[in-house]
């Protein structure tokens, strides 16, 4: 386990006792699932004091009370996060450090409780207070989390007041690698392995932050999920995503984006055949804030693009085909898909738009054959007026080509 490590990081003489209490397998888990213990997940999101220190701007709890009163109930069959908060009566607590907050339209809100803005130095405080109350009325505690390390160390150095209320930790990422065999999968390929949504999570704009305490919520669903699986290092499959700077691409074709956040996807040359869609009373931007969670609501179609734009509230959808694009429209519009009734419209005119959809190499390529012919019919019109062709008529057609312009025309905002 990386965590004994000497490197890890962080001291534990102060909770020396939390510290070697930890669950560290899917047995002990599955162990623990029936002990009448309460499982609260922490969760805290970074703030940057300057290029070399990190402090912290939110930390977020979710409570999952006891399961063994939950088997009259049967088994979870809807993993919605909303549901299973109704279903379980979790409860959830975000709280703000002030002057450490950005901008809330670059924030993704918190949904399951009022949040809560404190003092730096009082954070351990209203800390301790709330799970003085939780232990109060479920007793047990056992401290979850996924990738536990920056709040291992804020607890270390901030938050050891906080540390005898838990009788025993666990992180959920050591025991996806575990039943899964991947190495520290992220928790967004945790989350679609599990058949889990999307939503808020990954493919968001740069300067945008999580909600830590959606994140907690969204560990106890993970929490669930894993304790259905039989166990194992096959039992779950995970597809891990592609590195950071390939993030956003096409795998069928590289030089496309897929996800487009902001506009309708661009150019017209590469994306031909676009759906809007819309929802009676709701923005499509803010109902499914993760465009990856949109794209698979509509897979049997197989999009080639998605976007959003929160200012007009419509998304679009690209299709591969005029074909396809018809049957989406046909099949889609005023029916109920991901909860929501959807509005479909197109724009697409088989008489002006192109009929099939290009690569940016052929549309580059296109480019280049289009300003080479501009060029070759004004060298002949001087030629025919007996002028003699010069670098001032190169100027003057504004045909300096730029190979990567393509590239950044289509880079999503």
């Amino acid at each position: 386990m990386r965590y004994h490590s000497p490197s890890r990081g962080f001291k534990t003489k102060d909770w020396r006792a939390l510290w070697r209490s930890n669950i560290e397998n899917f047995d002990k888990l599955k162990e623990k699932s029936t002990s009448n213990s309460a499982f609260v997940a922490i969760d805290a999101e970074g703030w940057h004091v300057d290029k070399d220190r990190l402090d912290v701007s939110e930390i977020g709890i979710a409570v999952l009370p006891p399961l063994v009163s939950e088997d009259a109930k049967g088994p979870d069959t809807d993993f919605e996060l909303d549901s299973l908060f109704s279903r379980h009566s979790i409860q959830g607590y975000s709280f703000r450090i002030r002057e450490r907050e950005r901008r809330e339209r670059d924030r993704e809100s918190f949904r399951f409780g009022d949040v809560q803005h404190v003092e730096p130095e009082e954070m351990e405080t209203r800390l301790v207070g709330t799970l003085e109350s939780i232990s109060r009325q479920f007793g047990n505690l056992i401290l979850v989390g996924f990738d536990l390390s920056f709040e291992f160390g804020l607890i270390a150095s901030k938050l050891t007041q906080i540390t005898p209320f838990f009788s025993s930790w666990i992180d959920l990422q050591e025991i996806t690698t575990e039943v899964s065999g991947t190495q520290s999968p992220s928790m967004t390929d945790t989350l679609l392995a599990l058949g889990l949504p999307l939503d808020g999570v990954s493919v968001r704009r740069k300067s945008s932050q999580h909600s830590a305490g959606n994140d907690a919520v969204r560990e106890l669903a993970v929490l669930l999920k894993l304790l259905t699986l039989p166990g194992g290092n096959t039992s779950l499959q995970i597809h891990q995503e592609p590195s950071k700077s390939r993030r956003h691409g096409n795998a069928k074709n590289p030089g496309l984006h897929m996800y487009w956040n902001d506009h309708r996807p661009r150019l017209k040359e590469l994306y031909p055949f676009v759906a809007t869609i819309r929802i009676e009373g709701a923005s499509v931007a803010r109902k499914f804030q993760n465009l990856t969670h949109l794209r698979r609501i509509f897979k049997s179609y197989e999009p080639t693009a998605v976007g959003t734009s929160k200012n007009s509230g419509y998304g679009w959808i690209c299709l591969a085909s005029a074909e396809v694009l018809a049957r989406f429209v046909m099949d889609v519009q005023g029916q109920e898909l991901g909860g929501v009734v959807w509005n479909v419209t197109t724009d697409y005119d088989p008489e002006q738009s192109p009929s099939v959809a290009m690569t940016p190499y052929q549309l580059r390529e296109a480019r280049r054959a289009e300003q080479h012919a501009q060029k070759e019919n004004k060298r002949l019109q001087r030629r025919s007026k007996g002028r003699q062709w010069d670098e001032d008529d190169e100027d003057s057609l504004g045909l300096d080509l730029d190979l990567e312009g393509i590239a950044s025309e289509t880079a999503p905002i």
